[in-house]
């Protein structure tokens, strides 16, 4: 079952976030992070949750404030970015991804 998970945090190393993405990685979770301080997160096997993803960024960058929360099946997005040419189209892997369609 796929899980859904938006996460917000304060200003971390550059070598902290490359562990939080070889972590999603190790996990075949698909992100995007287009926003600073902000990824979606998409795990598909759904054995992954916000604790766990909490953990790893606490792990990493003890002192960075975080958010995550889980998404429901179901939820809406909209947003203004670049999405008018296909390489730099902010929003096309929220509709391949992230939607539940």
């Amino acid at each position: 079952m796929k899980r859904r998970f938006v996460i917000f945090v304060d200003s971390i190393s550059s070598t902290n976030e490359e562990a939080f993405i070889e972590y999603m990685k190790d996990r075949d979770c698909s992100w995007w992070h287009w926003i600073a301080n902000c990824w979606l997160v998409v795990d598909y096997s759904g054995k992954v949750s916000s604790k766990d993803l909490r953990d790893v960024i606490m792990r990493n960058s003890p002192l960075a404030n975080s958010l995550v929360l889980e998404v429901p099946k179901g939820g809406s997005w909209h947003g203004l970015g670049p999405a008018t040419k296909e390489r730099r189209n902010m929003f096309r892997w929220l509709a391949e991804i992230w939607s539940d369609e």
